[in-house]
């Protein structure tokens, strides 16, 4: 009891104290923003009027700001929430750590990812795009979020964190959710996601391991021509992994079709695939050594139940030699078995 009198003494004080300040300095703002704080513990929405004006002579005030977000929250103003949020995040970073964590959680409402998106070019929405996802976003409604600020956001920052995400989701197990994201880069038709050749679509970064990640070091490179073949070159009397590539397939019965070429005059690189299950102790679906003669081949692969996603990896070895070896994988193509 003492104490609660006591602190009603010492508000009393300020304010007394607040109200002086005004009759010297009538747009004195942290005297409006005690006041209108003050109004606000006897009464929810007795103080907005002080707090407005408090607002009106300093936005950059971040008391003010912040019991304005709260007024705004309680009473169901989105727009207005947000509208002070932007006024807090763009002139007060220090903010950051305590007002990031709640937008993180609050983008698995539409309503609220439509609206920020507003504020995609600012800098502040740079710095919550990089944090949201280690926050605890949901990396669905993360992955939205950027795709539907890609007019505003960094491309690349926008791209790095799209691929964070798909692996996240991959990692996870949550493959259904992973190929939604991954469909939403590749265009309406999910173009990348029905494709299993090498292309620029299937080796966009972005996709991570749902889309074709490649060999580039000194042992093993892989590089895409411009013709559309993928180039690959390992050092003498070497293996190693060329590319590798995580695909969603439904199960089922499916035709591959392989086309290996090899430039004239140069050492040969042995091809060898590898298909299995992801995940542990993932079952062989298909292994393959390829004939150094190139040329193409059809082949069946069965998906069978419970193998929800499958790991692809091309592998090569090469001949003991002055010179690495290469191998061109000019077609491959994957349809479902008649």
């Amino acid at each position: 009891m003492l104490d609660a009198a006591g602190d009603k003494a010492r508000a009393g004080q300020a304010v007394a104290a607040a109200r002086a300040v005004l009759r010297a300095e009538p747009f004195d703002v942290a005297a409006l923003r005690l006041l209108g704080i003050a109004k606000e513990m006897e009464a929810e929405g007795r103080g907005q009027s002080l707090l407005h004006l408090a607002e009106r002579v300093s936005r950059r005030d971040l008391i003010t700001q912040l019991a304005l977000i709260e007024h705004a929250a309680r009473a169901g103003d989105l727009a207005g929430t947000l509208r002070h949020y932007d006024r807090v995040l763009a002139v007060h970073p220090e903010v950051d750590e305590q007002l990031f964590p709640i937008l993180a959680a609050a983008l698995g409402e539409d309503a609220i990812r439509q609206r920020l998106v507003v504020y995609a070019k600012r800098d502040w929405f740079t710095r919550f795009a990089y944090k949201a996802l280690s926050l605890g976003a949901d990396p669905v409604a993360y992955s939205a979020l950027l795709v539907g600020s890609s007019g505003g956001l960094d491309p690349e920052l926008a791209g790095q964190m799209l691929s964070r995400v798909i692996g996240q989701l991959v990692a996870e197990g949550r493959f259904a959710d992973a190929k939604r994201v991954a469909q939403e880069l590749s265009g309406p038709r999910g173009g990348a996601m029905r494709d299993l050749g090498f292309t620029p679509a299937t080796l966009d970064p972005r996709l991570d391991t749902l889309g074709w990640r490649l060999a580039d070091n000194e042992i093993a490179r892989a590089f895409l021509e411009r013709d559309g073949r993928l180039s690959l070159r390992i050092a003498s009397n070497r293996t190693g992994e060329m590319a590798r590539r995580t695909t969603l397939l439904p199960e089922g019965a499916y035709r591959l079709a392989v086309t290996i070429g090899y430039q004239p005059d140069t050492p040969r690189a042995r091809l060898t695939w590898d298909v299995r299950c992801r995940g542990a102790g993932g079952a062989v679906l298909w292994q393959a050594m390829f004939p150094v003669k190139g040329g193409s081949q059809e082949l069946g692969i069965v998906v069978p139940p419970r193998c929800a996603a499958q790991e692809w990896r091309l592998s090569a070895t090469s001949a003991l030699s002055q010179f690495p070896s290469e191998a061109q994988v000019v077609a491959l193509d994957l349809a479902a078995a008649r």
